[in-house]
């Protein structure tokens, strides 16, 4: 199961309750056998979030500050042991910060970002 996966829990209960990141967080960390305090899966979730930002940026049209946070879950990502998952996040950071720089007319960089 990957990491990005079940970030965000919804029940489909009568009242639709929504887990607590927190919650859903520790139930992912414990479903593949690490421990809350893995810094690996600490800097993961934290540039996750950073793609998470970005996109919300992206969708209403702020592709700076996108662009910031594209850069910064780059950063963490780069710092972080190589595997599949880690690998596939810095895969769609890079992209997305080329999308944005497209957006932005740089391309040059977008070209070296993808």
């Amino acid at each position: 199961m990957s990491r990005e996966n079940d970030m965000d829990v919804t029940s489909d209960s009568d009242n639709s309750e929504k887990i607590s990141k927190s919650e859903s967080d520790s139930d992912e960390l414990n479903k593949i056998g690490a421990s809350e305090s893995n810094y690996s899966d600490k800097k993961f979730r934290k540039a996750f979030l950073y793609k998470e930002k970005g996109n919300g940026r992206v969708k209403v049209g702020d592709f700076e500050a996108a662009k910031k946070h594209y850069k910064r879950g780059i950063k963490i990502v780069d710092i972080l042991p190589q595997d599949e998952q880690v690998n596939g996040l810095k895969l769609t950071l890079n992209l997305n910060l080329s999308l944005t720089q497209t957006k932005l007319m740089e391309y040059n960089e977008a070209i070296k970002s993808s």
